[in-house]
Formats: structure tokens, C-alpha cells, sequence
């Protein structure tokens, strides 16, 4: 069915076969479109993020970075978040560890209904959006993701997060959850 999956050369046959079968499976769970688990990480994202994943067995088993904070550059153009999350998931998804995409209201319902998010690697695109991007955070939903984010750093799961700034972080989330990204995220300006 995807005949393309292994022309770009980053997957091999003898590896990815029994993924390529599966991979709407696959790409469902992760969030993502299929053509992304086939697509080289540096043809969407930059160095920093392409350097994170190589080097994120490293980055868990010392227990320092806890994951990626996209920054938005306010002199660029309005950035291509979720097409950078969607190319991680997939480099994660080829690399068969489960990464997933989601939005802040879809981790809200998993944890209000009592499910587990289930990802070694969470991806939330729109976890601190400006008013202009449409962002708006009641403060007992803050604590949540704020509990949510510490409970991940203690079981040592990333979480790769998108603001539209350290200033919003700390209007919507508070210092406490500004300093813990500031102190273990590494950060992107896009």
C-alpha cells in the first residue's frame, strides 16, 4: 500500500517491513499522517530538534532534559508547529518508541476520564497559545497539566511543547511550571 515508504532511504525493508504493513495503525496512534514516519527528520525540523532525537537515549537515561519547548520568534512568521511535531512523531514512531500528538484539550479529556496517555513521547502543539492564537486556560486546568508535566518528569517521559512565549507560560501556567521548562526543556525559537 505505501510503496513509497522506503524511497526516501530512512526506512529499511528489513526493519520497518512489519511497521510499513501496519502504518495507518501506526500513524493513528501517533497522530500523524503515514508519509511521516518515511520522512527525514531534517527535512522539516532544524539541528536542535534533529540533534534531540539522536541524542534522546542519552537525554533519558541521564535524566536531565525532560523534552523540547518550542519558542515562538515573534519576528518570523507564524510557525509550523504541528508539521515539526508531526516529523518527530514519526521519527520516534520509526524508531518504534510511541510518540504522540495531541492537543491540550485531548490530554484534558484523557486525564478528566481517567485514561493514561500511554506515550513515552508527548507532542501538544497548542499547550500555551497567546490570546491572538486563540489561547485561553481556566487556572484548575493549568494545575492539571502542570501536575501532568511534573508527573512525566519523574517517569522520565518527554514531552515536546509548543508557547508562544515564556511570558504566556507564566500568565497562564505560573512561575513554578516556567521554571521547570526553563531548567530541563531545551528550547527552540521558531
Amino acid at each position: 500500500m505505501y510503496a513509497n515508504a522506503f524511497k526516501s532511504g530512512v526506512l529499511k525493508e528489513e526493519v520497518h517491513g512489519r511497521l510499513v504493513q501496519n502504518l495507518d495503525a501506526y500513524a493513528r496512534d501517533a497522530g500523524i499522517q503515514p508519509r511521516w514516519v518515511w520522512t527525514p527528520l531534517a527535512a522539516t525540523c532544524g539541528q536542535v530538534e534533529v540533534n534531540y532525537v539522536r541524542q534522546y537515549p542519552t537525554h533519558r537515561a541521564e535524566g536531565l532534559v525532560s523534552g523540547l519547548l518550542y519558542l515562538r520568534d515573534a519576528s518570523a512568521e507564524f510557525p509550523n508547529v504541528d508539521e515539526r511535531m508531526s516529523a518527530i512523531a514519526g521519527a520516534f514512531t520509526r524508531n518504534f518508541i510511541r510518540a504522540r500528538v495531541m492537543t491540550l484539550s485531548m490530554v484534558l479529556d484523557h486525564i478528566s476520564d481517567g485514561e493514561p496517555i500511554g506515550a513515552t513521547i508527548l507532542l501538544i502543539p497548542n499547550f500555551c497559545l497567546s490570546k491572538v492564537e486563540g489561547g485561553d486556560l481556566p487556572a484548575w486546568k493549568a494545575a492539571t497539566v502542570y501536575d501532568l508535566l511534573l508527573k512525566r518528569r519523574a517517569e522520565n517521559l518527554h514531552t515536546i511543547l509548543y508557547a508562544s512565549s515564556m511570558g504566556d507560560v507564566i500568565k497562564f501556567y505560573g512561575t513554578a511550571c516556567s521554571h521547570m521548562l526553563d531548567s530541563h526543556f531545551l528550547k527552540v525559537m521558531i
